[in-house]
């Protein structure tokens, strides 16, 4: 095509071949977010260089040169700690090709989406409706689901991402799969709490759906994973007048190697779990989970680094044992759609007006808060 287009230029066939089978190309990812830790790493040793430019004393000179050793002691340690987290996911991935029982996956939330998302200037000043999506992974053929919401049907809690796991196991999920091994980040609002690890354990203890379940969080800073790169490929200049919209962008966002999945969330998919659990289970963690690297659940075990031996649980006291054996009573997390606040859905009446009929419609079927009424539940839905 190109000799055909540029009658004249010599040019061989080679010149342009890319070869069909083990491509050599590496390529970086954007890093928007680095890790707080590594860049006070750097921070202090550029500090340190500079005084050691500039001491005249031998002594002066040697103190900040063992300044300098130990900040780099710190700097590996902190590294090959977060290395071991990625390797682990590696490991599992390979683990996954090899037996069909055995799955992975990553999961986490994007960032939220503004509806509508138009080109108009005044869209800058006015507030927007929050669009939310929570992705799964799944590790071993790269498939991706996204469960998505608008703000009026759900917020982005722990019984959120509780309700979300328990349709993808249940529903999404092979049910030859056995034993899967989570990996997310250590968001406590979301991810790493005790309405999720003990939900995990019911998952694994009581429905018996799994032999065993097994999380892993990455060392703070660390955690760019497969639902980062999927976000990455989701256009922020969509544009977008409805939820509907920003599904459309998601599912042909990519192709290979499959189209992403999306599930339109509704009301009733989201359960009280919290209030569920604490029927058979504690009302607090047996120990902190800030250190916790990893939680396996059947025994249920823990461990604050990436190898060595794992540690139980402690026992809780007869009058605190929970009934591991009963099913709980789930609830609807929410009785009816949660309502905007009155400054809010003013504004999304403002901006009806550059959007098509079928917009214009949707934003007039939006609940609101009356003036009267305290505006702390739509705060929190947008957190």
């Amino acid at each position: 095509m190109f000799l055909e287009r540029n009658v004249g230029i010599e040019v061989s066939y080679e010149k342009f071949r890319v070869p069909a089978q083990n491509y050599n190309f590496s390529f970086g990812y954007p890093r928007t977010h680095t890790c707080s830790t590594c860049d006070a790493y750097k921070a202090q040793e550029a500090d340190i260089e500079t005084l050691k430019a500039n001491a005249t004393y031998l002594d002066e000179m040697r103190q900040l040169e063992d300044q300098l050793r130990s900040l780099h002691i710190e700097m590996e340690l902190h590294k090959r700690q977060a290395g071991s987290f990625y390797r682990e996911k590696r490991l599992a991935s390979k683990q996954t090709r090899k037996v069909k029982e055995f799955e992975a996956i990553t999961m986490d939330y994007g960032k939220n989406l503004p509806i509508p998302n138009i080109s108009t200037g005044d869209v800058y000043y006015k507030r927007q409706f929050s669009f939310y999506q929570f992705n799964v992974h799944v590790l071993s053929g790269g498939s991706s689901t996204f469960y998505s919401n608008d703000q009026t049907i759900a917020k982005k809690g722990s019984d959120e991402v509780a309700s979300v796991l328990y349709n993808f196991f249940f529903e999404v999920l092979s049910s030859d799969v056995l034993e899967i091994h989570i990996f997310c980040d250590s968001y406590g609002g979301q991810n790493k709490n005790w309405t999720v690890i003990r939900f995990l354990h019911y998952v694994a203890v009581v429905l018996k759906r799994f032999d065993k379940v097994q999380v892993t969080y990455p060392i703070r800073g660390h955690s760019y994973m497969e639902c980062d790169k999927n976000a990455a490929l989701i256009s922020q200049k969509t544009p977008a007048e409805t939820p509907g919209d920003w599904r459309e962008a998601i599912a042909s966002a990519r192709v290979k190697p499959s189209p992403f999945q999306v599930v339109k969330c509704q009301t009733g998919m989201f359960r009280a779990w919290e209030k569920a659990l604490n029927q058979n289970y504690s009302k607090k963690f047996a120990a902190e989970t800030r250190p916790i690297k990893q939680l396996i659940f059947k025994a249920v075990q823990h461990r604050e680094t990436y190898n060595g031996a794992f540690s139980k649980i402690k026992k809780p006291q007869p009058e605190q044992q929970p009934h591991y054996l009963q099913e709980v009573e789930l609830e609807q997390a929410y009785s009816e759609l949660i309502p905007l606040s009155k400054e809010k859905f003013k504004d999304l009446q403002s901006l009806k007006r550059f959007s098509r009929q079928e917009a214009q419609d949707y934003f007039d079927s939006i609940p609101a808060l009356s003036p009267n009424d305290d505006n702390t539940q739509e705060r929190d839905s947008d957190f």
